[in-house]
C-alpha cells in the first residue's frame, strides 16, 4: 500500500459512510480550500514498512467559531457531534487484514479565521504478503 491509497481509503470512509450530510462543508483529500463552512480534511501523515506496515493519516474537522458574550469561542457541540459521528464510523469499518484504529485527537484554534478545528490520527495497520 501506499500514502495516498490509506487517504483514499479514509477519504472513501468517510463519503460512502455518510459524513458529507452531517457537515455544512464537503469533505477533502490533502487540502482544505477557502471555506466558510464545515469540512473535513484527510491528510496524510506517515506509513513505514514492507510486509507489514503502519501508517497514519490524519483528519481535521473544521468548524467556525461561534460568538459568546462578543467572543469567538470553538463551537464544542458541532466539534463534538461531528467527531462522534467520524469516531463510530471508524470504529464500526472492517476491512479484513486493515485494522484501523483512533490513536488521539487535539482541539486546535485557527484564530485569524475564527474556526477551530478537531485534528484526529487514525492509524493503520496491515500484513501484506
Amino acid at each position: 500500500m501506499t500514502i495516498n491509497d490509506l487517504t483514499t481509503l479514509l477519504y472513501k470512509l468517510l463519503i460512502d459512510g455518510c459524513v458529507k450530510p452531517s457537515i455544512s462543508g464537503d469533505v477533502y483529500k490533502y487540502v482544505r480550500p477557502n471555506s466558510d463552512k464545515e469540512d473535513v480534511v484527510v491528510t496524510p501523515i506517515s506509513l513505514v514498512g514492507q510486509g507489514y506496515q503502519r501508517g497514519t493519516v490524519n483528519l481535521n474537522i473544521w468548524v467556525p467559531d461561534i460568538q459568546v458574550s462578543g467572543q469567538s469561542t470553538p463551537d464544542s457541540k458541532r466539534l463534538d457531534a461531528i467527531s462522534k459521528t467520524i469516531n463510530d464510523l471508524i470504529k464500526g469499518s472492517n476491512y479484513g487484514d486493515l485494522t484501523i484504529t483512533i490513536n488521539g485527537q487535539t482541539l486546535q484554534e485557527e484564530a485569524d479565521l475564527k474556526y477551530h478545528f478537531c485534528s484526529i490520527a487514525v492509524d493503520f495497520e496491515i500484513f501484506i504478503p
